[in-house]
């Protein structure tokens, strides 16, 4: 078993409102295609899209207590994962939308599509409605990190600032 600390934001609790569980009930993709399409793509596209649905359907299990199938395509799938040109949306940005109960997440990029799948996650977890949602979301710096130097045992690398108000003896802080 993990601990709750590696799972960091993603270790989700299982949900007693369930009225969302529909929209995580299926997960399809067209980024096959485009990926072949457009030769630019490296070879970590698939993968990025792959973990994308990974943690939809894991999601879906830990959330809300049901099976997500993987569909081939979009066409049959609740939430829906696209890409598409799109210039304003940069390399890692993206859309999320819910219409006539079908969640779509539109990226011109494929970490555009799984930072969108995790944003719709972290949403869904914190009890936040989907339904008729219509969210924009493009990063103004490539690289974004969190890096506050804490290790799991309460230590600090370097010895900066004492102890870690994140950790201590392999277990997270809740305070």
């Amino acid at each position: 078993m993990k601990n709750i600390w590696e799972q960091a934001w993603l270790s989700y609790p299982e949900l007693s409102d369930k009225t969302e569980q529909e929209l995580f009930s299926s997960v399809g993709t067209n980024a096959g295609e485009r990926i072949e399409e457009d030769k630019n793509m490296t070879g970590h596209a698939n993968d990025m899209v792959g973990h994308a649905m990974e943690e939809i359907c894991l999601a879906a299990e830990k959330l809300y207590g049901i099976t997500c199938e993987k569909k081939d395509g979009t066409e049959e799938a609740s939430l829906r994962l696209i890409l598409e040109e799109n210039d304003n949306l940069g390399e890692e940005g993206f859309t999320v939308t819910e219409t006539g109960k079908i969640l779509t997440i539109r990226a011109w990029k494929p970490a555009g599509l799984l930072y969108g799948a995790f944003y719709v996650i972290l949403c869904a977890a914190r009890g936040e409605r989907l339904t008729g949602i219509e969210k924009k979301e493009v990063p103004c710096k490539k690289l974004r990190m969190l890096n506050h130097w804490d290790n799991p045992d309460g230590s600090i690398e370097r010895g900066y600032s004492g102890n870690s108000f994140f950790f201590e003896e392999g277990k997270l802080i809740i305070n």
